[in-house]
């Protein structure tokens, strides 16, 4: 009986563990401007604030802080750095931002399933990474959600998100 019992737990958590499963996503934080957007109706209108782009295998949300494409499935890959820089053209053309080739270069290059990018100036990046330190040594203790950098070109860095422990029960 006891054995059952421990086979269904195990069945169980391995449902729960899939079902927590996320499509790959890429962040660019850059501020967009929405009107261009908004008037070449090439965008479907989620709120005053966000809009939508649905593409074959991805989907590209907007607002003025910047874009997330999300892949439609999960376990897919339906983005590569060729098709990353061809969404960064594409809403180039639509007038949502105004980047040099060599800007769009770098940051296609940064390009991985589930990162962020972010202008950085070098400046400030020794900052981000005593933040991500500390924020990793708080959440020994509490939940915290941080961001650790992962390789830079230029001003542009790729970051991915981390979580604590201790938020695993929580969410």
């Amino acid at each position: 009986m006891i054995k059952w019992m421990i086979i269904g737990l195990v069945l169980l958590s391995f449902g729960i563990a899939d079902a927590r499963v996320l499509p790959d996503t890429v962040q660019l934080h850059y501020p967009i401007d929405l009107d261009p957007l908004k008037i070449s109706g090439n965008f479907v209108k989620l709120s005053s604030k966000e809009l939508e782009k649905k593409y074959d295998d991805y989907t590209v949300g907007i607002n003025e802080n910047g874009l997330i494409i999300t892949c439609n499935q999960v376990g897919t890959e339906c983005l590569d750095k060729a098709e990353f820089r061809k969404v960064l053209d594409d809403m180039e053309k639509e007038g949502a931002y105004d980047l040099s080739k060599e800007e769009k270069d770098s940051i296609a290059g940064l390009y991985q399933p589930n990162v962020i990018i972010k202008d950085i100036p070098k400046k400030s990046l020794i900052g981000v990474k005593i933040k991500a330190k500390f924020l990793e040594f708080i959440g020994k203790i509490f939940c915290t959600h941080y961001e650790v950098v992962q390789e830079c070109s230029g001003d542009w860095c790729s970051l991915q998100e981390h979580m604590s422990e201790e938020c695993a029960g929580l969410e």
